[in-house]
């Protein structure tokens, strides 16, 4: 998902890169997998109302 470019989430790829526990988010990133891609194919709306419905909101909590 981060290889590819020009999805919703590609403003996100250099904070994601850049973090100083890449294990805590590689973590996050696998079991995201699903709706970041949903996310970054525009299936989902990236908006707050979106992200309050997740069935996980501490998902959502790196995300904002």
């Amino acid at each position: 998902m981060l290889a590819g470019h020009n999805g919703n989430l590609e403003r996100l790829r250099p904070a994601i890169l850049a973090v100083q526990q890449p294990l805590t988010v590689g973590r996050w990133l696998a079991r995201s997998r699903e709706l970041l891609t949903a996310l970054n194919e525009g299936r989902v709306p990236l908006e707050h109302e979106t992200l309050d419905q997740l069935p996980h909101p501490k998902a959502a909590e790196y995300l904002r």
